[in-house]
């Protein structure tokens, strides 16, 4: 690839990403020009991931998904990253969470077993969780890096068993539990980023979602909207459960898109 022809390339990506990033719709002049300039691109992954992030910032995401999973079929970590990082953006959060286990299963990557494993433990695997934990252990070289993970996964491994034993709640029930509170957030047009389990020693349970937004009217109004869903399902009914929202700045939040 030329200097000039990468040069180009790098301004289109910055450019899409941004779009995306902002929810900003790529009109559709934009659009054509930048399908007409991927055609030049000799890296074929490179090519299906732009046009993917094209179609994507265009708001026409079953296409930029279609391409993405072209682009994948390459098995090239960076698109796979930027491909879960689109899902997570648009907030396509349930086809987030089954491309992230099954990336990280056809390419050895820390970044994605990583991403694979927070995507189980969002959804209550457990079991599921720690398989790429131990995977991504085994790819870390660091001694302290290393001890690190470890303990985290020790630490969210104690949150979530405490939080089974206090809900009584299944794999499948926490996974629903989870995808309802990720649903209010994407309804409100806010990003979902992780989840957490808490008990109290009264014997309380609940979820937190850490959510991309500042504005406390609104995360007070997710929370009553969240906390109507749990008691209006019957599934949760009796359950000793519930969930809020926890707001995040861009600061502390670092994208990969």
């Amino acid at each position: 690839m030329s200097l000039a022809l990468y040069s180009k390339l790098n301004e289109t990506l910055e450019m899409l990403t941004s779009r995306i990033d902002e929810g900003q719709q790529l009109d559709a002049f934009t659009l054509k020009r930048v399908v007409s300039e991927a055609g030049k691109i000799p890296d074929e992954p490179v090519k299906l991931m732009v046009l993917a992030l094209a179609y994507g910032a265009a708001h026409q995401h079953v296409e930029a998904v279609g391409f993405f999973q072209e682009a994948v079929a390459y098995r090239d970590e960076t698109v796979a990253r930027n491909y879960l990082s689109y899902l997570s953006h648009t907030g396509q959060y349930e086809l987030y969470r089954e491309e992230a286990v099954r990336l990280a299963r056809e390419i050895t990557s820390l970044a994605l077993c990583i991403r694979a494993r927070n995507a189980a433990y969002a959804d209550g695997d457990g079991e599921l969780s720690l398989f790429f934990a131990r995977k991504a252990l085994s790819m870390i070289g660091s001694e302290s890096e290393r001890e690190s993970m470890e303990s985290d996964i020790m630490e969210k491994k104690r949150a979530l068993d405490t939080f089974i034993s206090v809900t009584d709640l299944s794999t499948n029930e926490i996974n629903l539990l989870s995808r309802t509170i990720t649903n209010v957030a994407k309804n409100y047009g806010v990003l979902a980023i992780s989840h957490d389990y808490v008990t109290s020693p009264d014997g309380d349970a609940g979820i937190v979602c850490d959510v991309l937004c500042e504005d406390a009217d609104m995360l007070s109004d997710m929370d009553i909207d969240v906390a109507t869903e749990i008691a209006m399902n019957e599934i949760f009914a009796g359950k000793n459960v519930t969930a809020w929202f926890r707001g995040r700045n861009r600061q502390e939040i670092h994208f990969t898109i």
